[in-house]
């Protein structure tokens, strides 16, 4: 067992590292996050080290995600462990110099990189790329120093930082051309020649404010170049900012504007973009400056987030405001537009925390746990204690299984049938909630009601065929169970959705799938073909893929003919619609439909559904697709 979980604990690693090279960081949290889960089980072998390990990655990733108060706290917990080796030590403090930076902390900076350099002197080639970051990150304490003379910049310190971030630049180029003739596979090439660009980016704001803006557009042109077949996008838009920040002061600004909102299909993050992944004050101005001159902030990075959403995401209020204030000055963008673009970038950031800081971590316990009715505790309690959330996000609701039988149709929301799991969980045992343990189904269907039909609009049609279907579907699954049908409740949209304010429960609709212990598809023709049905197969594919807990059925009706309708001489009418179907268990490779190609009723609901995909890929364990 323990030579398992070490073999698991290496491959989450790995895999951690080849999500780095692509620069995807949310991919690489959560097999950081399942590999920490493993160190910190009973009996892992090494378990102190390789938390270490894990936990320093972490810190790096949380810098890149812009949460740097949480990065400073991991980092710091592994530096101020005192078996910390003196190799991490120094990547560590790499990492940290630049956190503190970003808060503005500048004479921890300069303090931490100047330890820094003179450990990473002592040694060998992790020496060497540690000197070279060290050198370029304390040149830039003193570029920012400088800066902080309110007449003119320090010229002194000034020049100091310019000949320490050329040494940065120089000593990148070395270690390349080392590593190319001693191991010319290594993957710190790459990493090397990302420092060298970075060094000619900061060199464009040490000419700059030297007032020499050709120096300054020479350099920046030398890093575009370098930086156009790197992996990382964040990195190639940086790039193209900080040449077009040059050009803009050299009075070239056209070509600046180019580069400001330059994207390709295979290159759609922006200097915006960018500039809001890694908030910090400095940034800020950056993205103030091209704000004001108008760039377009309407943007999708490949990631489906715009600028916007990353300033919500990592809470620089600086960077929204900013952000803000030129989308009201965007042509043909009412406040209305503006309002939902901000709601959409709020509700996402809930989505991430509730998905992966909440459920996710129940989930990969596994083993034994009942993850399905702790997530459903765990959810009830977030909902009771966050306001922001209890406002987003409905409650999650069922119908009894008796109740929709005796109903005899679909029941809407004003039908009051549906309770949520905290009420009835305190009506079937007031002492203890978590004794309440229902069977729920979700069902997931497309709406066939037409006009003309009663009570339209409606999901159902004048003939009842989908809550036949679904009464058909329960009896089959009960019959193969065995399963108590007072256990039973279902959820489904028309019942559970308040219809007269319906975004907190279409908000909530993934976040409720996962509380579901199953899934029915009531699967036709076009099933697949719709966006939001593809969505929910995705997200609940991932679950039972990754995590065995819950179960996915399909329902295809044995019958395709139309239904007939029969009226009798005594004036009563006989429907001989055919909803007898055939309840199979879906297999792991239903749904490999992208729901991002497939059609939706509005276009606005594009963004959400691309990203609810992302989130149920990330809910899952890796695989070779991920």
């Amino acid at each position: 067992m323990a030579n398992e979980a070490v073999a698991q604990f290496e491959g989450h690693l790995a895999r951690a590292h080849d999500y780095r090279e692509s620069a995807q960081w949310e991919f690489m949290s959560r097999e950081l996050k399942e590999a920490k889960s493993l160190c910190e089980s009973p009996d892992f072998p090494d378990a102190a080290r390789r938390r270490r390990e894990v936990v320093g990655h972490l810190g790096s990733v949380e810098r890149r995600l812009g949460r740097y108060e949480l990065a400073q706290k991991l980092l710091e917990e592994v530096l101020d462990d005192e078996q910390t080796t003196d190799t991490q030590r120094l990547e560590v403090s790499g990492e940290l110099s630049v956190v503190y930076r970003s808060l503005n902390n500048l004479d921890k900076a300069r303090d931490i990189c100047n330890e820094q350099y003179q450990v990473a002197r002592r040694m060998a080639l992790k020496g060497e790329e540690e000197m070279c970051r060290a050198i370029g990150n304390l040149g830039m304490a003193n570029y920012q120093m400088s800066l902080q003379n309110e007449i003119e910049p320090d010229s002194e310190l000034l020049q100091l930082a310019i000949s320490q971030v050329e040494e940065r630049v120089e000593r990148a180029r070395q270690l390349q051309e080392k590593l190319r003739r001693e191991d010319p596979t290594s993957k710190t090439i790459r990493k090397a020649r990302t420092w060298e660009s970075i060094g000619l980016d900061r060199l464009t704001l040490c000419h700059a404010a030297a007032g020499n803006t050709a120096e300054a557009v020479r350099y920046g042109e030398m890093s575009r170049q370098m930086t156009k077949d790197s992996p990382d996008p964040t990195v190639r838009a940086l790039s193209r900012f900080f040449y077009g920040q040059a050009l803009l002061r050299d009075d070239q600004r056209d070509k600046a504007m180019e580069m400001f909102n330059y994207t390709a299909p295979d290159d759609q993050c922006t200097c915006a973009i960018a500039l809001c992944k890694e908030p910090s004050d400095e940034y800020c101005e950056y993205l103030t400056t091209i704000v004001n001159q108008g760039v377009d902030l309407l943007r999708y990075d490949e990631q489906n987030y715009n600028a916007l959403d990353y300033a919500v995401f990592a809470d620089h209020a600086g960077m929204q405001e900013v952000i803000l204030h030129g989308l009201r000055s965007t042509p043909n963008l009412a406040p209305d537009d503006i309002k939902q673009l901000l709601d959409g970038a709020h509700l996402k950031r809930h989505y991430k925390e509730i998905f992966q800081e909440h459920l996710r971590p129940e989930l990969s316990r596994g083993g034994n746990n009942n993850s399905i009715q702790t997530m459903r505790v765990t959810y009830a309690k977030l909902l009771a204690t966050d306001t922001e959330k209890k406002r987003l996000f409905d409650d999650f609701k069922f119908v009894p299984y008796s109740k929709f039988v005796g109903h005899g149709r679909l029941p809407k929301s004003t039908d009051k049938l549906a309770i949520t799991f905290e009420d009835a969980a305190k009506a079937h045992h007031p002492e203890d909630e978590t004794d309440f343990d229902p069977y729920v189904v979700f069902f997931s269907y497309r709406w066939i009601g037409r006009k003309g039909d009663p009570g339209y609009p409606c999901p159902d049609d004048r003939h009842d065929t989908q809550y036949k279907r679904m009464r058909n579907a329960i009896e089959d699954f009960l019959a193969e169970s065995k399963m108590d049908p007072e256990r039973i409740h279902i959820w489904l949209d028309w019942a559970c959705i308040d219809q007269s304010n319906k975004d907190p429960g279409v908000n909530a609709l993934p976040v409720i799938v996962t509380q579901c212990n199953a899934m029915v598809s009531l699967v036709d023709d076009i099933y697949f073909s719709r966006a939001w049905c593809a969505v929910e197969a995705s997200l609940f594919q991932t679950l039972v893929n990754s995590h065995g807990q819950h179960q996915w059925y399909s329902h295809a009706l044995l019958s395709q003919d139309p239904p007939t309708i029969i009226t009798h001489s005594d004036g009563t009418v006989e429907n001989n619609t055919d909803t007898v179907g055939k309840l199979d268990k879906c297999t792991a490779d239903m749904a490999t439909i992208n729901p991002n190609d497939l059609n939706v009723s509005y276009e606005s609901d594009k963004p959400r559904i691309a990203f609810l995909h992302k989130q149920s890929i990330l809910l899952g364990k890796a695989t070779s697709g991920s």
